[in-house]
Parts: C-alpha cells; structure tokens; sequence
C-alpha cells in the first residue's frame, strides 16, 4: 500500500500538471487500484479544493481496475468509510478486470465512457503505483505491448495508462528506477516520447514514503528494501513543443 505522503505528491502534481478540474467530464483512473490509496487521496484533495463532496466524487469522478477480487472489497470498504459511511447501499466503480489482458484497453476505454460521458474517451488523469515484478519473455510474446521486450510489468502499466487517458490528459505513476534509466526499458521511453508533450522525471535515491518498509529489518535501515523509484508525470499530446525533464537522484522529503 503507497504510503500517505507519496500519494499526497503524486495527486497534487498530476492535479497541477493537468491544469484544470471540470468535474462535470473529470475521471481519475487507477490500473492497479489495490485498496484505492490513490483515489482516496484524489477525493480529498479535490474536495478541499472545489467543494465537491467526496462520496459523490467517489461515485461520479473515480474509476479503478484490479485484477484481484477480493481487494476490491477491501478498496469498497475504504471508500465507504471515506464517503462517511452512508446508510444507503453506494456502488463505486470498481471492476475486477486484468489491465493488461487483452482488448483491456478498449473495455476500460467503454467503463470510464459509462461513467463520464459519450463523448468521454478516456480518463484525465491515470494514477498508480503498479506492481514491481518482472514479465518472462514467453508469457508476453505478441501481447501487443511496444515495450514488451522490457520484460518488467511496470513497463506494461504505464503504457496502457497511455493507451486509457484522453489527449491532453495526466499520466502519473511511480516505478521502479529501472524504467527511465536502464537501458532495458529503452522501449518505455520510447513510448512516453512518442505520445506526449511534456515528461517530468523525478528520481528517488531513497525508498519515498518508506514503500517497503515492510522488508526492513528491527532499526537497521541497511537491511530495509532499496528498490529505488522515479516517478513519473506526463500530459499527452503533441499539440505543443515537447518538454522533458528529469532530475537527479534526490532524497525524499
């Protein structure tokens, strides 16, 4: 589960870089939503923000995909207790769908259209933290995937964010370093460059948020989990000069 202040940055910059919030057509979209940390921050940044009421924002404006059916339940829950628990039975808009299976582009393409509206083809912001786990080569041959031979899950979920978020929208997830810097995921890049106009790169040399503090052994922090993380903030869209911008390895607040 992505730690309180790592989904409180990444929704605030997805928020800034995709400029406005019309929450008549607006859809936040998770891939990989697990118990929903990312939506649930969305909800309460936007209500601050413009007033809206946060169950009716959840109802309306967030839309998430797992793959796993029983944290669903566990993302329903957190939404029910984030809406102030109301007595009348809500139903979120959480599916149990594989996000990289195949035709999962279109049928997630039609779930946020029944949400927004007909002429909505795809999310304004995608927002994620997917999972780290390498893809062996045989399970993804012909997947359709430009950066299959990237063989790292990762790599799939940010390009099928790109795939499910309409032009102009924000494409924001956090992953492992290895996909804006090793040569393996030269294919990753590739896509980010080729779909959007602006790419901001932020590279962690420490664990933000301590996400795997779960892997840390007593108070020995040496022995704690390092994978080191980049996260990743896109618009899409070409209709402007392209900007792409990436730091240092930086600290974590």
């Amino acid at each position: 589960h992505t730690p309180h202040d790592v989904t409180e940055f990444m929704t605030k910059e997805a928020i800034r870089l995709q400029g406005h919030l019309d929450l008549d057509k607006f859809v936040v979209c998770d891939l990989a939503i697990g118990a929903g940390a990312f939506i649930l921050q969305m909800s309460r940044i936007v209500s601050e923000r413009t007033g809206v009421n946060i169950a009716k924002f959840l109802r309306d404006n967030a839309i998430g995909f797992d793959i796993d059916r029983e944290v669903l339940l566990v993302a329903g829950l957190c939404f029910h207790l984030q809406s102030g628990c109301p007595q009348k039975v809500t139903e979120y808009n959480l599916h149990c769908l594989d996000s990289l299976g195949k035709s999962a582009s279109e049928r997630i393409i039609q779930k946020i259209g029944e949400l927004g509206s007909s002429d909505v083809m795809g999310a304004d912001i995608t927002i994620g933290n997917p999972p780290y786990v390498r893809a062996r080569k045989e399970d993804w041959v012909g997947s359709g995937f430009v950066s299959e031979d990237s063989r790292n899950l990762s790599s799939y979920f940010v390009e099928q964010a790109t795939q499910i978020t309409k032009k102009a929208g924000v494409v924001c997830q956090i992953v492992p370093l290895s996909l804006v810097q090793s040569k393996n995921c030269q294919s990753t890049r590739d896509v980010l460059e080729s779909k959007c106009s602006k790419i901001q790169i932020r590279a962690f040399d420490c664990v933000p948020g301590y996400m795997f503090d779960q892997g840390k052994i007593g108070s020995n922090s040496n022995s704690s989990i390092t994978q080191r993380v980049a996260v990743i903030n896109c618009r899409l869209g070409q209709n402007e000069s392209q900007q792409i911008r990436t730091t240092r390895l930086i600290r974590w607040g």
